[in-house]
Order: structure tokens, then C-alpha cells, then sequence
């Protein structure tokens, strides 16, 4: 082989090498562009949004979403109870049963059928039983997250908008209060203990407007 063939040869040899990298080079950079745009589209947007969204909301329609469930024993009882009541009258009555019946016990995320059976929860296992409840009833809510995500209560739509209602306390606002706008509407704010005061209500829902 003459010295201009080997010299051709090698620079073919060369160039095919080159090509061979280019291509590589190709094909990872396709793969490197898909995982970005995955990494945008399952990370960046949903952390976007929760940025702007607030998470204990979110957290509150996902237990909702797990932990609500009913029955037939709790559908019969919810309608036998409110005996053709609807609304905030039939939720505050409700309310008003878990309040009396249900133990304040922590053990474990309960579904709203064991809470029922068991007889026992904690406030957002209240909350769930009583929109279980009102499932029975055609109304529907979630549980909404509030002091701070400390306490936890029903919110419950209807045809004026939604209602709340608080199974476990009465009032998400009364362990403490500055002002009677943080009170329940049929409350007011005790200037000296700092607590909402009405000893004659057992009304356990209201609006917020």
C-alpha cells in the first residue's frame, strides 16, 4: 500500500470515527431533551402549582378522597337521623352526634366506616365521617386543613356556595381568637380570655359570610 493510500485511509478511517461519536453524541442529547422535558412536566409544573396552591388544601382533598367511604348501617342511620332535614340543619345535627358519640382517640388514618363502627377518631377522621354522612344526604365536601394544619373540619357545598362545620370542637377558631370576625357567627371574642364565647349555642356549622 502506497503511503497516499495509507494516509487516505487513516483519514477515512478517521472521518467514520468522527461520524460514529456525532451520531452517539445524537442520541444522547435526544435523551438528555426527553428526561428535561419529564423532569418539567412531573416536577417543575406540579411544584409550580403548589407554590401557588394552597398544599393543605390539597392534602385535605386527598384525605378526603382516600378515607371518605360509607355503608349501607351509615347511610340508613345519617337518613334516619336528620329524618328529612337537608342542608346546614341536617350537617349541624350530624355534627352534633359526632361530637357526643364519637371518642377523641388517635389510632391511626381511620375510614369513615370504622370511625362509625369504632366510635372513635380524631378531628379529621370526624370531619370525613361527617361528609360520609352528608353523601347520603346528596351534599358533598372536603375536609379543609386550618391552624395552620393543627385542626381539621368539613366543608361542605351547596346551592349558596359551602358551608363549614366542625364535628370536633364546634368552632375551628375557639382554643383562641383577637378579634369576633375569627369567631363563629353566633360567638363573640372575650376581650380578656382571648376565647370565643357562647355557652347557650350548640350550633356546630356556619357560613363564612
Amino acid at each position: 500500500m502506497s503511503e497516499e493510500k495509507t494516509k487516505d485511509w487513516w483519514i477515512e478511517r478517521y472521518i467514520e470515527v468522527l461520524k460514529d461519536k456525532i451520531s452517539q453524541l445524537e442520541k444522547e442529547k435526544k435523551k438528555l431533551l426527553i428526561f428535561c422535558y419529564l423532569l418539567v412536566i412531573f416536577v417543575f409544573i406540579p411544584f409550580t402549582l403548589l407554590m401557588f396552591l394552597n398544599i393543605s388544601k390539597i392534602g385535605g382533598i386527598l384525605y378526603t378522597i382516600v378515607y371518605s367511604d360509607s355503608n349501607e348501617n351509615m347511610t340508613e342511620f345519617a337518613r334516619n337521623y336528620t329524618q328529612g332535614m337537608y342542608g346546614i340543619s341536617a350537617a349541624n345535627k350530624l355534627s352534633y352526634w359526632i361530637n357526643r358519640n364519637i371518642k377523641y382517640s388517635c389510632s391511626g388514618n381511620l375510614k369513615a366506616s370504622e370511625v362509625f363502627r369504632l366510635k372513635r377518631g380524631v378531628c379529621k377522621e370526624n370531619a370525613v365521617l361527617l361528609l360520609s354522612f352528608m353523601r347520603s344526604l346528596n351534599e358533598y365536601g372536603v375536609v379543609e386543613i386550618v391552624h395552620n394544619g393543627e385542626h381539621a373540619i368539613a366543608k361542605i357545598y351547596d346551592s349558596k356556595g359551602y358551608y363549614y362545620c366542625d364535628p370536633t370542637l364546634g368552632n375551628p377558631f375557639a382554643d383562641s381568637c383577637s378579634n369576633s370576625f375569627e369567631c363563629r357567627y353566633d360567638s363573640l371574642c372575650n376581650p380578656l380570655t382571648h376565647r370565643c364565647e357562647n355557652k347557650n349555642s350548640m350550633s356546630f356549622c356556619w357560613r363564612p359570610y
